[in-house]
């Protein structure tokens, strides 16, 4: 049994797919019938072709092809994508799965005779992440489920039983009173900044969904936004407050760009606010108003669900505003509730 090495290199200012192998007249005449192309000076046959070629390589030849840990990627990618997997979750994934195999190994190819028994090398990796990087036990899940998934769907392999994700630790955020986002508000000088904080608070929106959202998705008339695949894929509504649909009016003109779809335009043409950029609005308005609080942009979401209890309003109702999968992620909100808190004295009060 014999190995073909499959990988990618740049050549005459492009990606090329890369096939070694020891000398075979079958995989030669399969190589020339899909128009690859020996190169005498590299010793390696090239192709075009890195879409369709390595699965046609491993349909012909099974068990016998080597995949560059760049074309192991690719192909994982398609699989995710044909499963609707959100971009956001690939480029995490794909993220968590370079960063081990940095730490693991040098060069591009995958040692796929250690990958038998790679549950040692996980678990020490974790250990360094933890120790040596600091990384939360949030984070660490992450890295655990993108190896899962990389080992399970990419090399077809079991994952190692032993590595299990760590407990989480259940920290309550930090809550904005309304006071103190009308402050941060009155202290920033952009218009649009200001608006951007007020609608990400009286909506409960996210920063990915704020960013993107499009004016078409304001119904006006119903008082509501339209948020279109949110996390998880999910489509719903939340209500639009009507103080914020004046004030964006009276704005509206100088805010909005000529054939720009997006509420909260970005400096290129048909393009929106980047994420990092509404990140440092809230940063540049916090600073202003003085407020020393450990919040951040996502506070504002935080902050919304919890006034929102506070005033009454079901934690079912709560649930579907934020778009929760589960009432259990909503609960949490009830220990952050002032208003909840009081209804239980003090012994020193009774």
């Amino acid at each position: 049994m014999y190995s073909i090495y499959v990988s990618t290199l740049f050549q005459e200012n492009s990606k090329k797919l890369a096939i070694k192998f020891p000398y075979n007249l079958d995989v030669i005449a399969f190589l020339r019938r899909h128009k690859c192309r020996w190169n005498c000076k590299l010793r390696i046959w090239l192709s075009d072709d890195i879409k369709t070629l390595p699965n046609l390589l491993e349909d012909a030849f099974p068990g016998q092809i080597v995949l560059s840990f760049d074309l192991r990627l690719r192909a994982l990618s398609r699989t995710m994508l044909v499963r609707n997997y959100s971009q956001k979750t690939i480029r995490t994934y794909f993220s968590q799965i370079r960063r081990f195999f940095q730490w693991y190994q040098q060069g591009e190819t995958v040692p796929f005779a250690y990958l038998g028994v790679p549950g040692r090398k996980i678990s020490e990796y974790l250990e360094y992440s933890y120790f040596e990087r600091n990384l939360n036990p949030s984070t660490l899940g992450n890295t655990i489920q993108a190896l899962r998934f990389f080992w399970m769907e990419a090399l077809h392999k079991e994952f190692p039983g032993d590595i299990v994700l760590p407990k989480k630790v259940s920290r309550l955020p930090e809550i904005l009173t309304k006071e103190e986002i009308i402050q941060i508000v009155s202290k920033l000088p952009n218009p649009k900044h200001k608006l951007l904080i007020l609608l990400t608070y009286s909506s409960g929106l996210r920063l990915g969904e704020i960013v993107t959202l499009k004016i078409k998705d304001l119904d006006v008339q119903r008082e509501v936004i339209h948020i279109h695949m949110g996390k998880g894929k999910k489509d719903r509504l939340v209500p639009l407050s009507k103080k914020f649909y004046e004030v964006w009016s009276e704005f509206a003109e100088a805010i909005l760009k000529e054939e720009n779809p997006f509420l909260f335009p970005g400096i290129y043409p048909g393009s929106h606010l980047s994420p990092r950029t509404a990140q440092k609005i809230f940063e540049n308005g916090r600073s202003l108003a003085g407020i020393q609080k450990k919040v951040s942009f996502h506070s504002l979401r935080h902050s919304f669900a919890t006034h929102l209890l506070e005033a009454g309003t079901g934690i079912r109702h709560i649930q579907k505003l934020l778009g929760h999968s589960s009432v259990k992620t909503t609960e949490r909100y009830a220990r952050l509730s002032r208003k909840e808190i009081l209804k239980v004295p003090s012994p020193l009060d009774l």
